[in-house]
């Protein structure tokens, strides 16, 4: 938001690495301190993209930017800020997986 470099562009913010969501799901629940084991349905919703994970050449280019803290620690400092300010979050997966079935918007894995 400093530089007119980055005037009316989209620019994507990240580590710039990919991060499988198994991963991503082990660090969140490691950031909460929860004793959790991620659920893995192998269900897909059609149409998502499968793998995808933030370009960040624009930001290098225009911006200078270079990621300066870690995917792990900024999903700890996330989790402390969340934990911090619960507003009473409401666990609405099993409506959500049970609307996209009768939707019929999702697919299995292949093996």
């Amino acid at each position: 938001m400093e530089k007119s470099s980055a005037n009316y562009e989209a620019i994507n913010i990240g580590t710039g690495k990919p991060t499988s969501i198994r991963s991503m799901a082990d660090l969140l629940i490691e950031a909460y301190g929860a004793k959790l084991e991620p659920h893995i349905s192998k269900r897909y919703r059609k149409g998502d993209v499968r793998h995808c994970y933030a370009d960040i050449t624009k930001a290098r280019n225009l911006l200078g930017y270079e990621p300066t803290i870690s995917l792990e620690e900024g999903l700890k400092e996330l989790a402390e800020w969340a934990k911090a300010h619960e507003w009473g979050a409401v666990d609405l997966l099993e409506k959500a997986l049970r609307e996209l079935e009768e939707r019929k918007l999702t697919s299995y894995l292949e093996k």
